[in-house]
């Protein structure tokens, strides 16, 4: 709710941990050249806020042609 009410101190945190969410993809990305990544649990709850910050990591750290392949997407369930 705070994040949705643009609460900086909230939103930085989300930046943060959508940064490294994002490293830790392209590690996979990089090792397993998967064609989907499903995000689950609280990240899946969180996902509008961390997805720009999570996506520019992945894209910065994974190799070009694993990078430009994979889908990133929240769980639906």
């Amino acid at each position: 709710r705070r994040a949705t009410n643009g609460d900086k101190t909230v939103l930085a945190a989300f930046d943060h941990v959508g940064r490294w969410l994002g490293r830790g993809i392209a590690g996979l990305v990089n090792v397993l050249n998967p064609r989907l990544i499903v995000v689950g649990g609280f990240f899946a709850r969180i996902y509008p806020f961390i997805e720009a910050q999570m996506k520019a990591e992945t894209a910065k750290l994974a190799l070009r042609p694993s990078s430009a392949v994979v889908s990133i997407v929240p769980s639906s369930l």
